[in-house]
């Protein structure tokens, strides 16, 4: 969003209209995660070999498709013992990682994952979620009813509001 403000304030808001409408009708490959092996490698990508299983992660990279080009940045290679079906979700658990870092959560705080997904249950298990069952949550107005098995992510503020 904030890409599309910027782009209306430097070159108004009909070419910015313009350009979302090219790029919401262009085709774009589906996909953000894949696990294969390396078919080919370029001059300057040496952490790979043809024959290496490796995961790749990325909108526009790890495309639904028989062959992909990636750049040599956004593939890993997966090690031995590791089925491709769980290396495949290496994207997922990065990101649900990432978020328990920029949330800064800590071993012993309470915390509420709001929709138990698939990210909402990787956080869980990233986590370890000790000491309680998950929840999952319907949320009305400024009340959360717990109602299911699942639980959520984030910081409790207790003192904040009760």
């Amino acid at each position: 969003m904030r890409q599309v403000w910027n782009r209306a304030k430097n070159d108004g808001l009909l070419n910015t209209v313009s350009v979302a409408r090219n790029l919401v009708s262009s085709p774009v490959p589906l996909g953000y995660s894949l696990c294969g092996v390396v078919l080919k490698v370029g001059y300057r990508c040496d952490h790979v070999q043809p024959g290496d299983r490796v995961v790749c992660g990325g909108f526009e990279y790890a495309n639904h498709a028989e062959i992909n080009a990636v750049a040599r940045n956004m593939i890993v290679k997966v090690p031995d013992g590791v089925k491709d079906e769980e290396a495949a979700f290496s994207t997922v658990a990065s990101v649900s990682l990432q978020a328990l870092r920029l949330c800064d959560i800590k071993s012993g705080d309470t915390v509420l994952i709001m929709g138990m997904g698939l990210l909402g249950a990787s956080l869980r298990r990233a986590r370890g979620c000790a000491g309680r069952s998950g929840r999952g949550c319907r949320c009305r107005r400024r009340e959360v009813r717990v109602s299911s098995r699942y639980s959520g992510l984030y910081p409790s503020r207790r003192g904040a509001d009760g």
